[in-house]
């Protein structure tokens, strides 16, 4: 039996969508996949750009602690290479300032302790 044209053309225009209908789902299915993909990457992105953050700082913390010791390092190499005497008189010197410091510190100590006291006084 022979088919008619618009036979024909209706198995024609059924392939055609068929097969079009196919394409759309094969791009449907790799664009979530690339959009899974995306979010994916994203959320990783974000996590080391975190992590990069975190470890720039502690970065910088550690090159201060270099900073520091080296100069530390400098000042005792400074105290060791001078002539007895002077480090005699530099060393005495430090021990009067840390003194000095303690004894500050003790009278600061001693002040806040009074107003707390009297200050708790006050509030009751």
């Amino acid at each position: 039996m022979k088919e008619s044209k618009k036979q024909i053309k209706a198995q024609v225009v059924n392939e055609v969508q068929k097969q079009f209908a196919n394409k759309v789902a094969k791009l449907e299915t790799s664009l979530n996949y690339q959009k899974t993909c995306v979010k994916e990457l994203y959320n990783e992105n974000r996590e080391l750009r975190k992590e990069n953050n975190k470890l720039k700082e502690e970065n910088q913390t550690f090159k201060l602690k270099v900073e520091q010791y080296n100069e530390w390092v400098e000042r005792l190499q400074d105290f060791c290479n001078l002539p007895e005497n002077e480090r005699k008189q530099a060393f005495e010197s430090y021990l009067d300032s840390m003194k000095a410091k303690a004894s500050k510190d003790k009278s600061i100590t001693h002040f806040m302790n009074m107003i707390d006291h009297v200050s708790s006084l006050f509030i009751c």
